[in-house]
């Protein structure tokens, strides 16, 4: 059994689902098998996994996320989504805080279907140069900004959305 920190008081433990569809943003075209993940639910080293935390798109671009209620029981819940030529994307929810002592559930105010947009990745490329303008071997450029810095803030239910770089490296 999965274990997770005690339940708020009153939290729904039926099983949860969600719709999440993966599109092309420019296009609006489907994207099959992309992988839906739940970050909050991903196996750790030291313990088994008793659920499932990785979904994959089917034709359609659609996958049907199942889990347990108590995934959603607590005042977060995140989303992230993954399709080659694409740079990741998540969303995440955050329900406000009831109290001090108990942290309010996210479930409530989750969509029972959600749609993933992803714009296509560019490849940038150059040669680093020394001070005499001779290639420089070995060197590993960063993008500045790479990671979950790009929020965009949604509607009252505390939702945020945000893409992330990928590297080779």
């Amino acid at each position: 059994q999965a274990q997770f920190p005690e339940l708020p008081k009153g939290a729904d433990t039926n099983e949860f689902r969600m719709r999440v569809k993966v599109v092309d943003a420019v296009s609006g075209r489907p994207l099959p098998n992309s992988a839906v993940q739940i970050p909050n639910l991903m196996p750790m080293p030291e313990r088994p996994v008793f659920h499932e935390w990785q979904f994959f798109t089917d034709d359609q671009g659609v996958t049907t996320l199942r889990m347990m209620g108590a995934a959603v029981a607590f005042n977060y819940f995140a989303l992230s989504v993954s399709n080659a030529g694409y740079p990741s994307r998540s969303v995440a929810w955050q329900a406000p805080q009831v109290s001090q002592a108990q942290p309010g559930s996210i479930r409530g105010a989750l969509p029972a279907e959600y749609t993933f947009r992803l714009e296509r990745g560019v490849t940038i490329g150059g040669v680093v140069k020394d001070e005499r303008g001779q290639p420089v071997a070995g060197i590993t450029v960063v993008p500045w900004g790479t990671g979950a810095g790009a929020f965009n803030y949604g509607n009252d239910r505390r939702e945020r959305e945000y893409s992330a770089l990928n590297r080779d490296d």
